[in-house]
């Protein structure tokens, strides 16, 4: 059974309603996690200085005391409940135990002034506990004191941002991204901006510095031990994303690794697999780049099931080409390389700013996504949560850089009028729209534009042949275009871009593109043009 605290000071209970409704949900949650029979609950905690400390104990059915770890759905309700015992100037209770009885009797008792374990083990908790719930000297016991008067010796946020320090750069080499404005918390990312996990290394940095240090008039920090604590620490992590991937592992990580990297050495790319399943990758001129290894993996399991050579060529195919242009660490902030604009329709994915997608009464979306070598993946919100940039500051770094991307416009001709394609070698080939005129030349009256796969972009400029020819032309084109796997456009739909559009040209707007078509009858001689746009139908006659 878990350890009784010391006595407790009595306190009038600040809200009564509220503090019942908080330990009813803790003993909720303890009776869900409990073996089915359970007699008694024991629960223990004491988050001192931000950190959670916890102990639980259980009683089965058979009488047998068993001590599991507490769940972590206990922390949040206990920090609300001693955020509700919080009085200015007096503090709030630095220990709880809660004892719950079949069939959910309970009782509760709270220490504001002993000297909870965590304290004891580690004395810097004491200095944030008071920095998070001040006191008023008469309200601070005599040994909180004493810790405080030790600790104050020593500069503990310069020693926490070095020992953050370590730990990033341990993750950083192994191919992670650490994101997070606090020093002590770190937000960890894949190469493809997939969360892996959130921790807080406070608890791990109270470790380093233990009370033996806290001793005498100039204590010095223990470097020794912050390297050695945030070795094990990053190695814990490695052993969780490593276990990430396991269940999709069918050939073995050395088969799966060992093919890649040689197929990616035949393409004169140098490269190599970090613990973390992060390929990263190094050319001649030291450009660098990096790229999570899990959804190949994944890919190789499904699409190739289990020809690890085959899927290996396959990919490094894609990873060269990929490579060919990443550039990775430019910009401002840790993803800004890869930032790029997909236009989707229909019902989008999770998003950073889902409520502000850049949209037009078309149905058509352009969201931002992360380019990859397999192609563009969703941007997470974790991954800009921490900027404090808009997402129209994102959205125009994603269109700048999408349209940066290399692109070959070719002349031609369909029934009699001009036709302009723009194609490139990657899937971002609509961010033309943003700046159609440098392909095509000025628009007075605008363009039709088709978007038959992620590469194309299909232009013709109104006023350079005759429209409805030009419009059937297309139709037919698009009929026989080869269908692209996974593009959301309809491949078949013709726009119209609006000539304000280059008006809008700034890179933080849609461009104005509006749903136009047009159905020739040959046999009647008829022509009707499939639009509900009245400035189109009254400027298409114009033209002809």
């Amino acid at each position: 059974m878990a350890t009784a605290p010391p006595a407790p000071t009595p306190r009038p209970v600040p809200d009564p309603e509220r503090e019942g409704a908080l330990l009813e949900e803790l003993v909720r949650l303890l009776a869900a996690e409990a073996p089915a029979g359970w007699r008694v609950i024991s629960y223990r905690a004491a988050p001192v200085g931000g950190p959670e400390w916890g102990r639980l104990g259980v009683v089965t059915a058979e009488g047998r005391e068993t001590a599991p770890v507490p769940p972590v759905s206990l922390n949040p309700v206990v920090e609300r409940l001693k955020d509700l015992w919080y009085v200015p100037g007096e503090g709030t209770w630095l220990d709880m135990r809660l004892v719950v009885e079949a069939p959910g009797r309970h009782t509760v008792e709270y220490d504001h002034v002993g000297c909870p374990p965590p304290a004891e083990a580690y004395p810097v908790l004491s200095l944030w506990e008071w920095e998070r719930y001040p006191r008023d000297e008469e309200h601070v016991p005599r040994w909180w004191r004493e810790t405080l008067e030790k600790v104050r010796g020593l500069d503990v946020e310069a020693l926490r941002g070095e020992f953050a320090a370590l730990v990033r750069g341990a993750l950083e080499h192994e191919g992670l991204t650490v994101l997070g404005r606090r020093a002590s918390s770190l937000r960890l990312l894949t190469p493809e901006g997939r969360p892996l996990a959130l921790h807080d290394i406070d608890p791990l940095f109270a470790r380093t510095l233990p009370d033996r240090l806290l001793t005498g008039p100039a204590p010095e920090p223990n470097a020794p031990l912050a390297r050695d604590t945030a070795a094990k620490f990053v190695r814990a992590v490695l052993r969780g994303v490593r276990d990430r991937g396991r269940g999709h592992r069918g050939e073995g990580p050395d088969t799966a690794v060992g093919a890649v990297v040689a197929e990616l050495a035949r393409r004169g790319v140098r490269s190599f697999v970090t613990d973390a399943d992060v390929l990263v990758l190094s050319g001649v001129d030291g450009r660098g780049a990096r790229t999570d290894l899990t959804p190949f993996r994944e890919r190789a399991r499904d699409a190739f099931e289990g020809r690890m050579e085959e899927a290996a060529s396959w990919y490094a195919d894609r990873v060269t080409a990929w490579f060919g242009r990443s550039r990775a660490g430019e910009g401002a902030e840790p993803f800004d390389h890869r930032l790029r604009v997909s236009l989707r329709t229909g019902r989008a994915p999770f998003h950073l700013f889902p409520d502000r997608a850049l949209r037009s009464e078309t149905g058509l979306h352009q969201w931002v996504v992360l380019d990859g070598p397999l192609g563009p993946a969703d941007l997470e919100g974790v991954v800009y949560g921490d900027s404090a940039r808009t997402y129209a500051e994102v959205h125009a770094e994603a269109v700048r850089r999408s349209i940066a991307e290399p692109v070959e416009t070719v002349q031609g001709w369909v029934d009699g009028a001009r036709l302009v394609t723009v194609k490139g070698a990657h899937p971002y080939a609509a961010a033309q729209t943003h700046v159609l005129e440098r392909h095509t030349g000025e628009l007075a009256h605008g363009a039709i534009v088709a978007f038959p796969d992620a590469r194309t972009v299909l232009a013709h400029p109104l006023g350079q042949g005759d429209p409805i020819a030009a419009m059937e032309g297309l139709n037919g084109l698009l009929a026989r275009w080869p269908r692209e796997v996974g593009w959301e456009v309809d491949a078949t739909r013709s726009y119209w871009w609006h000539p304000s559009s280059r008006e809008r040209a700034d890179e933080t707007d849609l461009p104005d593109l509006r749903p136009v078509g047009v159905k020739v009858d040959h046999g009647l001689r008829s022509v009707s043009l499939l639009t509900s746009d009245e400035e189109f139908t009254t400027l298409i006659p114009s033209l002809m």
